[in-house]
């Protein structure tokens, strides 16, 4: 029970607290402005008076809802165009040019052209972090369907398993740990590519926002409150998706 604690709380607390620490001497001892690395202790303080005002709870909620709708447009077209391309291969060999040139493009080269199309706001923001997450899920998907067994193929069609129930019991699992993969991958870019977005599209609410406009006005200690605000987030979001998958694909690596 002790030895299970230290492995999940102690020493990542402690190496939190480390860190913390050593950041509050450092800003404290004159070595860096405290202009440029403010004392912990107003950063908290910054972080407690957004949190009390409210403006902190809007910023947080603004952000997951649109991480959210990004991720579920992303998945809802990235994974049945990805099942079709991965099942009829010459569709894929056909495309894959285009295929590698989008996957190796950073969505954010594509920013301008977004807000040249679409102007400023929440449509362009949507658009990105959509297209981000839906390529991230149709490549992930094209490799899941490769993944399934041809052996459990031939005994599904030998023994005439209906196609419902060869799709449950055959293809969703064996495409599962490498989907689950892809939806860990897409947690990580399309979050990214809406903190980038809010801060770069003329947006007015948002974690990103929130941090660009008050390193405009040199508030840093407020900048880096919402940092720590949004990389600690990231890390929830991270971290609860990867408890979630590893209880519900439990048979994944065997």
């Amino acid at each position: 029970m002790m030895s299970s604690f230290k492995h999940l709380w102690f020493r990542p607390l402690t190496g939190l607290v480390l860190v913390l620490a050593g950041w509050q001497v450092l800003a404290c001892s004159g070595l860096v402005r405290s202009f440029f690395l403010p004392p912990v202790t107003s950063v908290v303080r910054a972080l407690a008076e957004r949190l009390s005002s409210g403006e902190l709870l809007i910023a947080i909620g603004t952000t997951i809802w649109r991480f959210a709708l990004a991720m579920g447009l992303g998945t809802a077209f990235g994974v049945p165009v990805g099942i079709a391309f991965g099942r009829v291969r010459a569709l894929y060999d056909t495309f894959i040019f285009w295929i590698e040139f989008l996957r190796a493009l950073p969505v954010t080269a594509l920013f301008p052209l977004f807000i040249a199309f679409f102007g400023t706001g929440t449509l362009p923001l949507l658009l990105a972090a959509s297209l981000s997450s839906l390529l991230i899920m149709f490549v992930n998907t094209v490799e899941a369907v490769g993944n399934i067994p041809i052996e459990l193929e031939r005994l599904a069609k030998l023994v005439r398993l209906p196609l419902y129930r060869k799709w449950l019991g055959v293809h969703v699992p064996s495409m599962l740990p490498q989907l689950s993969q892809g939806i860990r991958n897409n947690i990580s870019v399309t979050f990214i590519v809406v903190i980038v977005s809010e801060m770069l599209m003329g947006l007015s609410t948002g974690l990103g926002y929130s941090i660009y406009d008050s390193s405009l006005s040199f508030r840093l200690d407020v900048t880096y409150a919402f940092v720590l605000t949004t990389g600690f987030l990231g890390w929830v979001l991270n971290s609860t998706y990867l408890a979630v998958a590893h209880r519900a694909i439990h048979w994944r690596g065997r």
